[in-house]
């Protein structure tokens, strides 16, 4: 049949065609709603523009180097690299970007597979907000079967073409991030070659499972539990004891010579044949071997020794002298005795001590302690094989200080003290806190007091007096150390005393004082005539002051003190010290009043 295009026909035609048209039209208007529904994929579309490490120039988007081989190298890096076992291997990802608007939100990821093998491939991406995805891969060729083991906190980032200088990431990542699906995010990004940079991270290379090791024989053999060399007194029983691992049989050599048991002990007393020989050294040897004739020896060294012990204090022979308040500790060592052993001190013993040891620290008020300016003898001894007994003693004494100083706490923040001396060379005293001056007195009769105030509570100072001939510092005292308490939290400083003096009743030079008593004060310290330092502090509230110079003129203010701190200086309060009393003719007496 011939078809025939009438006007039917081709009105036909251009029906179809139209409806066809407008189908096609609105699928592809369809298709692109379904294509651009996500803004972020529209955002890629809208700047392409933007694009990294497309320059014909670039380094390759993911590259590898052998550390090990090229530390901080900048140059010896390439898409593959080679390793064995214990290299560490770098791989970095390079960006540049090689468009002409900011990327945002720049974030590098990277992958190394954690399965062992011959050929490790490392793949990195790199992705924005508003650029196509880059990625790369770099490869390990290995010497064995290992695997990449990544090194926490190796993550480097060199931005803007850095290369020995690190920067620290810009949101305070670790840069573990960088090894994570999610990757580091590095900010934005402009264009341009002085922008580009890179992150490296390293990988050590560690080598798979070993195959098992064999397991050998071993033996541990002891005399007398000990490893040796091994000293015995002469009668001493002598016992060997041993023990194997992955062994079969065991055997003795000379002078043993016998086959045993994988693990034991065996005791030898005197004539035994295989017994040490007086004056000689005898080296005991055990060897235990597997099934596969592998095997494994172990010896012991024993001679005789004359026995002996040594007693020492702080590691002195002695005799040994102490400055007061020194502690000492006592030191003793024997050979070839029997336990245990005596201890004796000035005549009382303690048994049961064991042949080597030490006592802890010894301090004033122990028993042990000798008094100041005495002496103790320390004996230790121990009895040998023979029934004889050897000893050996030490002395230790103490002591008498040219001055000799106390202190004690007053307070939570002060400390009195005060010091007798037996020299008459002295001008002045200086008191030493801690090794610093603090004061200077002078040495004058009475004038042996002081308190130091204002200290910090809980805490431990020590004091010394140094005597001063007015030129050299030629004596000096003990040191005494005294520890503030806590102050009670609740304790307020007392308020100011009144205090009132009047002339002594006690002839010669005395004065007598009394004030009130203060709520809340612990002690009280007198100062006389404005001085600094008070010459007296105590807890009571009247104080009678001698050896005045008769009929001389004095004030006097008192300080009401507790854990807190001070009160104010009390009134000043004025007397006459008392005159001396003078002898008249016959048997009476009268007072001079002249």
């Amino acid at each position: 049949m011939i078809y025939r295009d009438n006007k039917q026909n081709r009105y036909l035609r251009g029906v179809t065609f139209f409806a066809l048209s407008l189908i096609g039209i609105f699928s592809l208007f369809v298709a692109l709603l379904k294509i651009d529904a996500s803004y972020a994929l529209l955002a890629r579309i809208v700047h392409a523009a933007t694009s990294f490490n497309s320059d014909p120039l670039d380094f390759p988007t993911v590259r590898v180097s052998n550390y090990t081989e090229h530390p901080d190298s900048t140059e010896d890096w390439a898409t593959s690299t080679t390793a064995k076992p214990g290299d560490v291997i770098s791989f970095t990802i390079y960006y540049h970007n090689t468009g002409s608007e900011d990327a945002q939100n720049v974030k590098l990821s990277l992958s190394v597979p954690a399965n062992d093998g011959m050929l490790i491939i490392g793949s990195g991406t790199l992705w924005t907000d508003n650029a196509p995805v880059v990625s790369g891969q770099a490869s390990v060729l290995l010497s064995e079967t290992q695997h990449l083991t990544y090194i926490a906190g190796s993550a480097r980032w060199y931005p803007n073409q850095t290369q020995t200088n690190p920067t620290p990431f810009p949101f305070g990542q670790t840069g573990d991030e960088f090894v994570t699906p999610q990757g580091i995010n590095i900010g934005i990004i402009p264009p341009g070659w002085t922008l580009q940079g890179s992150v490296v991270v390293r990988f050590q290379v560690s080598q798979a499972a070993p195959p098992p090791v064999p397991l050998l024989p071993s033996v541990d053999l002891k005399a007398n539990n000990s490893d040796g060399p091994l000293a015995i007194a002469p009668g001493e029983v002598l016992t060997l004891s041993w023990s194997s691992s992955y062994a079969a049989q065991c055997a003795f050599g000379d002078p043993i010579n016998s086959s045993v048991g994988l693990s034991g002990q065996t005791a030898y007393s005197s004539g035994y044949p295989a017994y040490p020989i007086a004056g000689t050294s005898t080296v005991y040897t055990i060897t235990c071997s597997n099934d596969q004739g592998t095997s494994a020896s172990d010896s012991v060294q024993v001679s005789f020794s004359s026995p002996s012990v040594d007693i020492t204090a702080n590691n002195l022979q002695g005799p040994v002298t102490l400055a007061p308040s020194q502690p000492f500790t006592l030191e003793w060592t024997s050979s070839g005795v029997i336990r245990p052993c005596n201890l004796d001190i000035d005549g009382f013993g303690s048994s049961g001590i064991e042949p080597v040891g030490n006592t802890s620290p010894i301090y004033p008020g122990h028993p042990f302690y000798p008094a100041v300016g005495q002496s103790k003898t320390f004996t230790f001894s121990c009895a040998t094989a023979g029934g004889a007994t050897v000893s050996d003693a030490v002395v230790v004494s103490v002591l008498v200080p040219p001055i000799t100083l106390t202190a004690q706490a007053q307070s939570c923040r002060g400390v009195a003290f005060s010091w007798y001396y037996d020299v008459t060379r002295a001008r002045t005293f200086k008191i030493l806190r801690d090794g610093v001056l603090i004061a200077t007195q002078n040495a004058t009769f009475g004038n042996n007091f002081f308190f130091d105030g204002s200290l910090n509570p809980n805490t431990v100072y020590r004091y010394q007096v140094i005597g001063n001939d007015g030129s050299t510092d030629f004596v000096s005292s003990n040191t005494e150390t005294v520890t503030t308490p806590t102050c009670p939290p609740s304790v307020v400083p007392p308020v100011v005393p009144t205090v009132t003096a009047a002339t002594g009743s006690q002839c010669g030079g005395s004065i007598n004082l009394s004030w009130n008593v203060v709520s809340g004060a612990t002690f009280y310290k007198i100062f006389r005539d404005g001085g600094a330092s008070p010459i007296f502090v105590g807890n009571v509230n009247t104080f009678l002051d001698v050896g005045l110079s008769p009929g001389s003129f004095h004030n006097y203010q008192v300080v009401a003190s507790n854990s807190a701190g001070n009160s104010p200086r009390s009134n000043q309060a004025a007397a006459v010290a008392s005159k001396r009393l003078r002898r008249s003719t016959g048997f009476s007496y009268f007072n001079d009043f002249s």
